[in-house]
């Protein structure tokens, strides 16, 4: 037998990953997960939902080996198993049970208190630590590490300094409602290979792992809910992209069209008829309802495509700050909101990078403070910490520089190298522009030297025309191009107050 399916609870696995007992073979990938993806593991944990089974490989083996992103040096004697596949999800867990990643990742009780869904949260841990220095600041606010609730001495530590009036509430909600987060409880189904294993075949398995993951989403399981009433809903998606150009060009997933229908329900009927837009509250809505606002909803979801292009330079599928964004710009369009609002929304949502985490929480709450009006207290200071962004990570916040490419665009930005208008392309891709110089976006490029260009243009860089592509252009041409896309006309930079100008001018108030 070269192989056995096996179950371990996440303890073992998180101590064998301490011990470095259980690694990465060299030819994985890197951790690539973002911290939004991290929670909704979290949240799956949390639920004892299904999260996938891992495929591991007894060692030792004759290639070279590297331990878990964050984890302690490999004790090469005693490894006991290589990761083929389940890498994101070990090292995400990992990472919050031991919290040691440059993110914290925690439970707001608050949340859990009132039925919210989005209580398993992010933040960048300096920005955490400031807010929340000790165990005994965050249990006075209600919030603690994951790790603090994992770990049953930390808990009780964390709950002895959380008010008493509330104590027991806690304790029954982290039975009730967390009770994945808690050691051996939870548990992976893993296939382990033998260590005998041929490499041929080694090689073939995980080639074929690779190429045949399959994604099962609220959209596949509502065609199946929906077929017995008749109404064939891959179907109507097809001839829906067949119509419209812009689905497909803009690479829409066909379950955001459910979520608007969602949010339109909940606006017509309230949230009795529709709690929000997970994948859970997405099959519980009334069939004949999603049916009968099927064609609407797809009409209204390119309406807001095309607004987005022509009012705020979404001009490609990457410069969408965000997917739940289109949602709520549909739903302000639905509702009739005017320009001026509908732009303050966009460009103070996407530079606060409101919907970076909880998005599907996020908006259902804006959406409902539109139907309330109330939208304008709804934006007050969302995108007021937009000067400390900008002298951050550009790669780290996504959001806001995927907002900057769209108000780039839609102010005339040209694409660095062809001179061509931003708006005409069709896709996106960043480099910067350091000491007169183009080069590669890298992890600690902040935004003030960030470049967009098409991808064409990029491939062509890339290629071999590095020099050519920028030298050959006359300086007043090159200085043209650069003042374009917010560099300053005389010292051709930018600096944090210049762009703070410019986006405190789209977004109508002061940062």
């Amino acid at each position: 037998m070269e192989f056995q399916a096996v179950q371990y609870t996440v303890d073992k696995l998180v101590q064998w990953i301490r011990s470095g007992r259980l690694a990465l073979p060299d030819f994985q990938r890197e951790f690539v997960w973002n911290p939004a993806r991290v929670v909704e593991l979290l949240d799956s944990v949390a639920r004892q939902w299904p999260i996938g089974s891992l495929l591991l490989l007894s060692g030792p083996q004759p290639f070279g080996v590297r331990p878990i992103n964050d984890a302690p040096d490999i004790l090469g004697s005693e490894l006991d198993y290589y990761v083929l596949d389940g890498q994101q999800r070990l090292t995400s867990l990992y990472h919050a049970i031991s919290d040691v990643s440059e993110f914290c990742y925690f439970v707001d009780f608050n949340a859990v208190s009132t039925d919210q869904e989005d209580y398993v949260r992010w933040e960048k841990r300096g920005s955490f630590l400031a807010k929340y220095p000790t165990a005994r600041v965050r249990a006075m606010n209600g919030i603690a590490l994951v790790k603090e609730i994992w770990e049953f001495d930390l808990f009780y530590e964390w709950i002895e300094q959380v008010d008493p009036s509330v104590q027991k509430t806690y304790v029954a909600l982290r039975e009730r409602k967390l009770g994945g987060l808690q050691p051996r409880v939870y548990k992976v189904m893993a296939i382990e290979l033998d260590q005998s294993i041929q490499l041929e075949a080694l090689a073939r398995i995980f080639e074929t792992l690779n190429r045949t993951g399959v994604k099962l989403n609220a959209f596949d399981l509502m065609v199946a809910l929906l077929y017995p009433t008749g109404f064939h809903l891959r179907d109507a998606w097809e001839n829906a992209v067949n119509q419209y150009d812009s689905l497909e060009r803009y690479q829409i997933d066909p379950v955001e069209v459910l979520k608007l229908i969602a949010l339109l329900i909940r606006g017509d009927s309230g949230s009795r008829a529709s709690r929000g837009v997970r994948q859970g509250n997405l099959l519980e809505l009334n069939r004949d309802l999603i049916v009968s606002k099927w064609s609407n909803a797809v009409e209204l979801y390119v309406q807001a495509i095309d607004y987005g292009c022509k009012h705020f330079g979404l001009f490609c599928a990457e410069a969408i700050p965000a997917p739940s964004m289109v949602l709520g710009l549909a739903y302000l369009l639905s509702v009739g909101g005017n320009d001026q609002l509908i732009a303050r929304w966009f460009w103070a949502s996407g530079f606060g990078q409101s919907y970076a985490q909880a998005a599907n929480t996020v908006v259902v709450a804006d959406t409902d403070a539109i139907r309330a009006g109330t939208t304008n207290d709804l934006l007050l200071g969302r995108a007021r910490d937009v000067s400390s962004v900008l002298s951050d990570s550009a790669r780290r916040n996504g959001m806001a520089l995927r907002t900057l490419s769209c108000l780039i665009a839609k102010s005339g930005g040209v694409d660095i190298f062809s001179g061509s208008p931003l708006v005409d392309q069709t896709s996106m891709a960043f480099l910067v522009f350091d000491n007169g110089l183009f080069r590669k976006l890298n992890a600690k490029d902040n935004f003030l030297s960030v470049v967009v260009v098409s991808k064409e243009s990029e491939k062509k860089w890339a290629g071999g025309r590095r020099a050519s592509l920028w030298s050959d252009l006359a300086a007043n041409e090159q200085r043209h191009r650069l003042e374009s896309q917010f560099f300053e006309p005389i010292t051709l930079q930018r600096t944090v107050d210049s762009l703070c100008h410019v986006i405190r001018q789209a977004i109508g108030e002061d940062l």
